[in-house]
């Protein structure tokens, strides 16, 4: 694919149309149940571990607006496990929001400012995960964030992103048309 940067990793991106933005994405994920695919692999690791060994510790990579931590989280404690789900973003905005987001909701996970093309990943988590993230990195760039990603994370590593081909992109151009109202995520 040609690398196009995005309209709403720009640097001179209006704080409201970032906001509109990532409030569009977390729609979308709510639609698309994006905590949903992340969660019979995590089901899986939580259901294999003992009481004494703790929170299982989850990264997302690219969080945006936190809502994938905050239902994760959730979900995990509705089936009686512990899960604590950070989160990074390049984007002191995106973290804002899910710092507020979480607090509100009463999830335990901590947001911080990372970019994962200039600063390392941190270690010391169980899993590491990224939702609709990749597809911002050009074609150099994303291997070698997955790279880092694998050779930081303790256990598991999950993905999941855009397809590029017509159908997934008519997919993404029905979706944001649908349950976007920003022009930034359209």
């Amino acid at each position: 694919r040609k690398p196009a940067l995005e309209e709403m990793d720009r640097d001179d991106i209006e704080r409201g149309a970032l906001e509109l933005a990532l409030e569009s994405l977390i729609r979308i994920n709510t639609v698309g149940n994006g905590a949903g695919i992340f969660w019979p692999a995590l089901r899986h690791v939580l259901a294999g571990r003992t009481p004494d060994q703790g929170p299982l510790r989850v990264l997302d990579v690219g969080c945006g607006g936190g809502d994938l931590a905050c239902r994760l989280e959730h979900r995990a404690k509705k089936h009686g496990f512990k899960l604590q789900v950070d989160g990074c973003d390049r984007s002191p905005v995106a973290i804002e929001m899910a710092r507020s987001r979480n607090a509100t909701a009463g999830a335990s996970g901590t947001f911080f400012v990372l970019d994962v093309l200039e600063d390392p990943i941190p270690t010391g988590y169980d899993v590491l995960f990224s939702s609709l993230f990749l597809h911002h990195l050009d074609h150099e760039a994303a291997p070698r964030v997955v790279r880092a990603m694998a050779d930081s994370t303790g256990q598991l590593l999950l993905i999941s992103d855009l397809i590029r081909s017509r159908f997934g992109l008519f997919l993404v151009y029905l979706a944001t048309r649908t349950l976007s109202r920003s022009p930034v995520s359209a």
